[in-house]
Formats: structure tokens, C-alpha cells, sequence
């Protein structure tokens, strides 16, 4: 099947662009207030805010190309965290035990204390999700698994495909632990339906979108925790800082569950697609 697509997508446009414009406008915003008596610094910032037609082309190549580093750096950041913390969306939403955030690292003591040190990272997010998702047990709003039958339904026909389609050398059980089957099965999917591939994109460009927000949102938490730090009697600083936080934690809710709704996706074009006879 032939599928058409303009040299520059929609997840160009939502995943790398937009999020570069949002960050260099909001940290020119944030700069010119906080070095505003700094000409050295305010004249650098003037190039952030294009007012004529031949600046504007620089803009959005910068913007792009930090949009592509912002992605970068949350795929390593966010991205990690969630599937440490509560598993890949195509396991946990089958019913597999997740190990838990430390115990996902093998007893590897260095990648715990990198897991250490990602918590901290992550402290209006990591906090938040540990109170509302496991004490409030509220995780049920972005990372809740599918109900028995439709496991039951998806497991039989992984198993399946894998054997009779994929055709191993050798007999190869249903272990979710070790294998990577969403791959093989997100790939079968795209090769034998049309419809659904749309919503894929959609649900990959929005996750993506949410995810960079989220690392936008999380940076400017930090930055304006470490100014208040510096200008403890400025309480809007500290309204500022409380709000990035929120607002990174329910970046983060939205990024996971666009993440799971688009594994929901093609778990079940997969199952209504595949035929076991």
C-alpha cells in the first residue's frame, strides 16, 4: 500500500516546530525580565523576535532544529521515566506485572543511581505521579490496562502470528518480558490495513507534542525555582514556579495517555485485522 506524504508532516509541524517556537519565545520572554538592564543580553533576544520578512526564515530553521534537540533530550528523559515507572503501554496494558521504577534497572547500580538522579530531575512530575497515581491510586487515568477479554483476545492472536506469520526457527512461547512484539505486530498492521493508519500518526503526534511540552514546562520549573531561590521575597516567582510544575505534571498525564490510547490503536487493529484461520 502507497502512502503519501509531503516532505514536511504534521509531526514536523507539532513535534519540532511548535515546541521550538514555544521555547525560544517563552525563554526570550523570561530572559528579557530577568537581564532586562543587560544590553548585551537584550540585544541578542531582539533576534528572537523576527519583525521583518528576512529574519523570519533563520527563526524557523532555529526553531526547528531546537525542536529536534528538545525531542531528543525528553525521548531520554520523559520517555524513560514513563516506561521505568509504569512499564511499555503494549505490556502493562496486557495485564504484565510491572517490576516498579528501581527494579527495572536489574540491579544495575549505576543505572539506579541514573534513575536516582532522573527522579530529581523530574521532581514536579515524579512527586505527583508517586502521590496521585499510586497513594491516590488515580493511575488509572493515564496508564490502566484493557479488561481480561480483550487481553485474552490480543495475547491468543500475538501468539499466533508469531508462530504461523513470523515463523521462527525455533518453538518461541508468549514471554512479554523479553520479546519485542508490538514491533513485529505494529508492522503486520501497517502492512494489512489503510484506515487505521491515520490515527496512528495522529496519536504519535500528539504524544510527541506533549512529550517536548512537558520537557519545556519542566525546564522552566527549574529555572525559576533556581531565580527564586536567588530573589526569595519575590512571590510571584514562586506562583510562577509552583504553576510550571502543575503544568509539567499535566503535560506528562496528557503525554501518557496519547501514548497509551495510540498503543490501544494498533493492538486493536491488530486484532480485528488478523485472522487465526
Amino acid at each position: 500500500m502507497e502512502i503519501k506524504q509531503n516532505p514536511f508532516s504534521v509531526y514536523d509541524f507539532l513535534g519540532y516546530l511548535t515546541p521550538g517556537i514555544i521555547f525560544i519565545q517563552c525563554s526570550s520572554y523570561y530572559m528579557s525580565h530577568i537581564f532586562k538592564d543587560n544590553q548585551n543580553i537584550t540585544a541578542i533576544l531582539n533576534y528572537t523576535t523576527p519583525d521583518s520578512a528576512k529574519q523570519y526564515l533563520p527563526f524557523v530553521l532555529a526553531s526547528y532544529v531546537m525542536g529536534h534537540i528538545l525531542s531528543l533530550v525528553s525521548s531520554w528523559v520523559i520517555e524513560l521515566y514513563l516506561i521505568k515507572r509504569h512499564g511499555h503501554a503494549s505490556k502493562y496494558l496486557l495485564g504484565q506485572e510491572i517490576k516498579g521504577y528501581f527494579n527495572s534497572f536489574d540491579n544495575n547500580n549505576f543505572k539506579k543511581i541514573r534513575g536516582l538522579i532522573f527522579i530529581v530531575i523530574l521532581f514536579p512530575i515524579s512527586i505527583l505521579d508517586k502521590i496521585l497515581g499510586d497513594h491516590l491510586r488515580m493511575k488509572f487515568l493515564y496508564a490502566k490496562e484493557l479488561d481480561g477479554l480483550l487481553q485474552n483476545i490480543i495475547i491468543k492472536k500475538i501468539e499466533h502470528v508469531i508462530k504461523t506469520h513470523g515463523k521462527p526457527d525455533q518453538e518461541i512461547e508468549y514471554n512479554p518480558d523479553n520479546q519485542n512484539y508490538f514491533a513485529y505486530i505494529y508492522h503486520y498492521t501497517l502492512e494489512n490495513t489503510n484506515h487505521h493508519i491515520q490515527k496512528f500518526q495522529n496519536y504519535v503526534t500528539l504524544y510527541g507534542l506533549l512529550r517536548n511540552l512537558t520537557l519545556i514546562a519542566l525546564l522552566f520549573f527549574w529555572l525559576s525555582a533556581a531565580t527564586f531561590i536567588s530573589d526569595i521575597t519575590n512571590i510571584n516567582l514562586l506562583y510562577f514556579t509552583t504553576f510550571t510544575g502543575l503544568l509539567a505534571f499535566t503535560l506528562f498525564v496528557g503525554y501518557s495517555k496519547f501514548m497509551r490510547r495510540y498503543t490501544v490503536e494498533v493492538l486493536m487493529a491488530f486484532a480485528t485485522s488478523y485472522k487465526t484461520d
